[in-house]
C-alpha cells in the first residue's frame, strides 16, 4: 500500500446551512478527505510529515537496548503503510 505522496494541504469551505467543513487534499488535487472538523483535517493533512520523521527517528534508535520502544516503532509504520 501506498500513500499520496506529497505535501497535504487543509482548506475549508461553507455549505447551504453557512456550517464550515474542511477538506485534506494532495498537492495533486486529489481529496485525502472531506467533510471534516479543522483538527482531525489538520492531524490527517500532517500523516505524510509524521510518517517520515517516524522513519527517520526510528534509524537512530536501531542500536537501541529498547525492544520494547523499537517495536512500537515498527508496528507502527508498519500499520501507517498497510503492513498490519
Amino acid at each position: 500500500m501506498t500513500h499520496t505522496k506529497g505535501k497535504w494541504e487543509t482548506y475549508s469551505y461553507y455549505d447551504l446551512d453557512d456550517r464550515e467543513w474542511f477538506c485534506v487534499r494532495s498537492n495533486r488535487g486529489k481529496y485525502i478527505c472531506e467533510e471534516t472538523t479543522e483538527g482531525d483535517a489538520n492531524l490527517i493533512a500532517s500523516a505524510p510529515e509524521m510518517l517520515e520523521m517516524l522513519k527517520y527517528t526510528l534509524r537512530y534508535f536501531q542500536d537501541s537496548t529498547n525492544v520494547e520502544g523499537l517495536e512500537m516503532y515498527e508496528n507502527l509504520i508498519a500499520k501507517a503503510e498497510g503492513e498490519k
